[in-house]
């Protein structure tokens, strides 16, 4: 006597897989251009760790208000290769910051299919009619990569950046300073990194293109 298969218990909160997928790959990226952006403000302000942290946790300094210290003094990046990668990722992730905040906070419905509807019923007014708004699959591709590219930009730029010395000799005692030993040979690498970065970020964006122009 074959005994009875057990049912498979299942849930269904939100859209569907590959909409729920994007949802998460959106707010995945964004908190990797927030790790990415402290590091920059962190390298930018000539800021230990430690420092930092504390700068940032006491002051209540979110990563909007880093980016706009960072764009204030972009000029003290070293080398100077980098500001343009740092200027367009910054301007990738303000651009990206409403439709995250979107997708992140407000509330998702049952759907099926390539779209998910929002709703942002926890700001209504009573009594407001609140029609949500739909979202497309390919409307999420989109904001994750660009997310995705304004990270590996970031990323990369923070981990290139010539560090600006605490203090050197100088004018017959100790002084705080920017000098640094770093020379043209170092920035003719961090140019060569930078360019396989935008190659590998070049690829990546033929491929997303090539899978837009298939049928499905």
């Amino acid at each position: 006597m074959s005994s009875e298969q057990q049912p498979k218990w299942q849930y269904s909160i939100g859209p569907g897989p590959d909409l729920t997928k994007e949802i998460g790959q959106i707010i995945v990226n964004y908190s990797e251009c927030e790790r990415s952006i402290f590091d920059v403000f962190k390298n930018i302000m000539n800021l230990s760790s430690h420092d930092a942290y504390l700068l940032v946790k006491h002051a209540n300094m979110n990563s909007e208000k880093m980016l706009a210290v960072i764009k204030a003094e972009i000029n003290r990046v070293k080398p100077a290769a980098l500001i343009p990668a740092i200027r367009e990722a910054l301007d990738l992730f303000k651009s990206s910051i409403e439709h995250r905040n979107i997708v992140a906070h407000w509330q998702w419905a049952v759907t099926d299919g390539s779209a998910g509807l929002a709703f942002n019923d926890l700001k209504a007014k009573p009594g407001e009619q609140n029609n949500g708004r739909l979202f497309e699959l390919s409307e999420l591709q989109t904001t994750a990569w660009k997310l995705a590219k304004a990270a590996i930009l970031l990323g990369n730029a923070a981990v290139m950046m010539f560090e600006r010395m605490p203090s050197a000799l100088s004018q017959g005692g100790w002084a705080p300073s920017t000098y640094s030993s770093r020379g043209a040979a170092d920035e003719m690498m961090i140019k060569l990194a930078l360019d396989q970065v935008r190659q590998h970020i070049q690829r990546i964006e033929e491929q997303i293109q090539q899978d837009a122009q298939r049928p499905s």
